[in-house]
This record gives structure tokens, sequence and C-alpha cells, in this order.
């Protein structure tokens, strides 16, 4: 078995645990931290349904004014890759 090259930010011991679990899974190291990211998203996802609809909406408004925020700030970059005329041929 090839040794992959763990990201530093990885303690030895998570490390250690995600190898077992990928190995007993069948799986590689990168398939095995992907589902694990997956299975967090969905834990994310369910507190959040969870939450009353009035914390959902404040959260919601929340996300949208920092997204307003983010694409002022990157509208000058993102005109010049957008811009310009489009050509049908």
């Amino acid at each position: 078995m090839s040794t992959a090259m763990r990201p530093i930010y990885i303690p030895e011991t998570t490390y250690a645990l995600i190898e077992q679990r990928a190995q007993e899974e069948n799986r590689t190291i990168q398939d095995e931290v992907l589902a694990l990211f997956e299975q967090a998203a969905l834990r994310e996802r369910q507190a959040f349904m969870r939450l009353p609809l009035a914390d959902r909406r404040r959260v919601m408004a929340e996300q949208a004014q920092q997204l307003a925020a983010h694409y002022e700030q990157t509208a000058a970059e993102r005109e010049l890759w957008q811009g310009g005329d489009l050509v049908d041929d």
C-alpha cells in the first residue's frame, strides 16, 4: 500500500482514525475525508432545519447581506472576466 501525503493540519491521532476507517470501508483516505465532510454538512443542514422559522429567516438574511457585500467588493474583478460582447457563430 502506498503512503499518501498527509496534510499537516490533521493531527496524528485523527489521521490514524481516518486511515483505519478508510481501510475498514475499503476506501481511499481522500474518499473517507470527503465522506466525513459530507456527513458534517448533512448534520449542519439538519440542525438548521430544526431551528424555529424566525431564526432560519434571520440566519438567511445575514447570509444574504454577507453575499451582497462580497459581490459588491468583487464587482470590478467579475466585470473583467464576464464583460465583453457575446458572439454567435
